[in-house]
């Protein structure tokens, strides 16, 4: 399980309660497998990298106790706000949901010694931390891994962030204007409200132009250093409300000529690859 992560002796493990969508009002928005959010000043050891498994409480069971469904990898912890109980929130860079959901009642889970605290009772009153977050040894992770995925999977390309409709962004538009009784086709941006989508593209793709290789920097100096736009492989058409975006494979660095080509024919985008082969033919 996770093959592809490295761990190493500073990797901490967890287990986070999730509320399936009831969070909303009082817990700061979480929604699973996209962000998760707490209070800094109640628990303050997560960092970037650290690894968690996903439990539902019992009071939000479909199944009149608790279980565990999904593991993943937190990112960056960034704070919401300067309020003194410092709500934190972190994207969660990595997942996988389990094949099949460990309830409280699974007999390799009755039977299991854990690690992080010895477990007196019978039932499992007060066993997990009341805040909603329970510091686990690695040996309770990977058990739990275990019986929840079946095969070992590769975590390590599925990075995923969230980004809804209002933070759709850097998208080149053509749209037309009247200008003294003549159109005019000119062309305009949506620019991005969630910098983090566009800052992890650029940091595995680079800043050269994916269709004709062009660099900003090795034309212009330190005046075009890291400049190029983001463009999103899947058309602004296809996104709803609320969609899931890769930055390795939904988001390609462009300059602005070759993004303009792209979009050139408004009903038809044209892919990057075809550019590039109109690019290679015309060099």
């Amino acid at each position: 399980m996770f093959k592809g992560y490295i761990m190493n002796d500073k990797t901490k493990f967890f287990i986070i309660d999730t509320h399936g969508g009831k969070d909303i009002e009082s817990i700061f928005d979480d929604k699973d497998f996209v962000r998760y959010a707490w209070e800094l000043s109640r628990f303050g050891k997560v960092s970037e990298g650290d690894l968690f498994i996903y439990r539902r409480p019992m009071k939000d069971s479909e199944f009149r106790e608790f279980y565990f469904f999904g593991a993943g990898v937190f990112g960056a912890v960034d704070l919401i706000n300067d309020e003194k109980n410092k709500p934190v929130v972190s994207y969660i860079r990595e997942f996988v949901k389990f094949d099949k959901l460990i309830l409280a009642s699974n007999n390799d889970l009755l039977q299991y010694k854990w690690k992080f605290k010895e477990r007196t009772k019978n039932n499992w009153e007060h066993f997990f931390n009341q805040y909603g977050m329970t510091e686990i040894k690695k040996e309770d992770f990977m058990f739990l891994t275990d019986i929840g995925v079946a095969t070992d999977l590769p975590i390590k390309d599925t990075k995923y962030y969230a980004l809804e409709k209002e933070e759709i962004i850097d998208e080149l538009q053509s749209v037309y204007i009247d200008k003294e009784g003549k159109k005019k086709l000119i062309f305009g941006y949506k620019y991005e409200r969630n910098p983090r989508l566009r800052k992890e593209a650029l940091k595995i793709h680079g800043f050269e132009c994916k269709a004709c290789n062009f660099n900003f920097e090795s034309m212009y100096g330190e005046i075009g250093k890291e400049f190029i736009e983001v463009h999103h492989i899947k058309p602004l058409s296809e996104i709803g409300r609320e969609t899931v975006i890769n930055p390795k494979y939904d988001l390609i660095p462009l300059c602005p000529n070759c993004h303009r080509m792209i979009h050139r024919k408004r009903n038809n985008m044209m892919s990057v690859d075809e550019l590039k082969e109109i690019v290679k033919k015309n060099k």
